[in-house]
């Protein structure tokens, strides 16, 4: 990917920013950076899937951060509503 022209580089700009504006408005726009990589790079799938994984969960873990730094996760209305949704992250098992 070494040899990636100025254009080529200034599209994937373009898409990476067109799916940050997507993630933050929609939710699913992620997909756009996945479909910038394998429409201008020659990556083989495996690490555009990859890459795509790391973005997402980035992404996950960001906006996490922002909610607990906003307070929103500290209402006690959400926990309740939040509460439940333990037991299928953590695999039907709620330890709490």
């Amino acid at each position: 990917m070494s040899g990636l022209s100025a254009t080529t580089l200034v599209l994937l700009a373009v898409f990476g920013v067109a799916a940050g504006v997507g993630i933050t408005a929609l939710g699913p726009g992620g997909v756009l950076a996945t479909i910038g990589l394998f429409a201008l790079t020659d990556l083989p799938p495996s690490t555009v899937a990859g890459t795509a994984i790391v973005t997402h969960v980035a992404t996950g873990l960001l906006g996490t951060l922002a909610y607990l730094r906003s307070g929103q996760l500290r209402d006690p209305a959400t926990r309740r509503r939040l509460g439940p949704r333990r037991r299928h992250v953590a695999g039907g098992f709620d330890p709490l």
